[in-house]
């Protein structure tokens, strides 16, 4: 078993190790905000069952006051000295005991839904908690076994390294290649054994080598220590490894030069874009000043001015006549 491919194993294992790690996080961190969510509701549904039950006792009350009074009024009828009975006009107290009857109805209708809806949530937050339980069993349990594998395996492999080869570095055909270069290309789908760091023109982030099938990113990436800045370069570079077109020499020639370049940096860009969440949850604005080193914020600086570039309206159709400029420009140069 040859070195190089152990390294890709313990790249493998770290990058699922942090997946889980990652995993445990944000799934305990969701389960917690669900929790609270659910909390906040129960404690919600309690404080409208207490209001309409104080409602209905008031609505009971303005009833039996209001009725006292109607009793009172109709008791206050009287007969003249002629013996002619005179009844008391109660119209007024008469309303006040519809408007009670009507409020304490409404109070009591209120007061059901309430109760109604407090123990349909509290019966769908008793099952709800009794499956996150279980969730939160495997976090604690199974979780926390599995990533202990990963932490033991890693540590195997980087010992059967650290036996089989001076460094955590491997040579594959006579170039140097570390292991946050292998674990980009591991991202992207390329073959570690074909990438390798290159003195390049100062203006070229990368290059394929159709005589060495190797692609081949600038040298002055060496102290870019995060992978996920390197992996949109490598699969812009992975594009042109499956053309292998020469340079352009002529407009016909420079026409499909530019289609596959195009199709290079949308690579890129999709690249980009699929580790960019995880980046930014890595390296918040507000700290990359201090995490990344110069040539990591020059970097990643690229890839924000492409996506810059492409973001507005017509992105691609611009961004493609620059490159038929650019390139027009080399070919006459030549």
């Amino acid at each position: 078993m040859s070195s190089s491919a152990n390294v890709r194993s313990v790249q493998a294992l770290v990058a699922l190790k942090a997946a889980l790690g990652r995993f445990g996080g944000e799934t305990s961190e969701s389960l917690s905000s669900a929790d609270q969510e659910i909390r906040q509701a129960q404690e919600w549904l309690a404080g409208r069952v207490q209001y309409w039950q104080n409602e209905v006792n008031r609505a009971q009350q303005a009833l039996r006051a209001a009725e006292a009074a109607l009793a009172h009024c109709k008791a206050s009828g009287y007969r003249d000295k002629d013996g002619y009975y005179h009844e008391p006009s109660c119209t007024a107290e008469q309303a006040a005991v519809s408007r009670a009857k009507a409020y304490l109805a409404v109070a009591e209708a209120e007061l059901r839904n309430a109760v109604q809806w407090t123990q349909r949530v509290n019966q769908a937050a008793a099952e709800y908690r009794q499956q996150a339980q279980r969730l939160v069993a495997m976090l604690n349990n199974d979780l926390a076994k599995a990533t202990a594998l990963l932490e033991r395996k890693i540590g195997d492999l980087n010992a059967y390294l650290a036996t089989g080869t001076p460094s955590s570095s491997t040579v594959q055909g006579g170039t140097l290649v570390n292991d946050v270069l292998m674990a980009a290309a591991t991202m992207c789908g390329v073959t570690a054994s074909k990438v390798a760091y290159a003195p390049l023109d100062a203006s070229t982030s990368g290059h394929y080598d159709k005589e060495t099938g190797v692609l081949e990113l600038s040298d002055k990436y060496r102290n870019v220590n995060e992978p996920l800045l390197l992996s949109p370069i490598l699969a812009h570079e992975a594009v042109h490894s499956r053309y292998k077109s020469d340079d352009p020499h002529d407009e016909r020639s420079l026409k499909k030069y530019v289609d596959e370049e195009i199709e290079a940096y949308r690579a890129q860009l999709e690249a980009w874009q699929l580790v960019k969440e995880d980046f930014n949850r890595r390296y918040p604005p507000a700290r990359r000043s201090k995490l990344l080193n110069e040539e990591e914020r020059n970097l990643l600086s690229e890839h924000l001015q492409l996506e810059s570039k492409i973001a507005g309206k017509n992105g691609w159709s611009k961004f493609r006549k620059e490159r038929e400029v650019h390139y027009r420009e080399i070919m006459r140069a030549k």
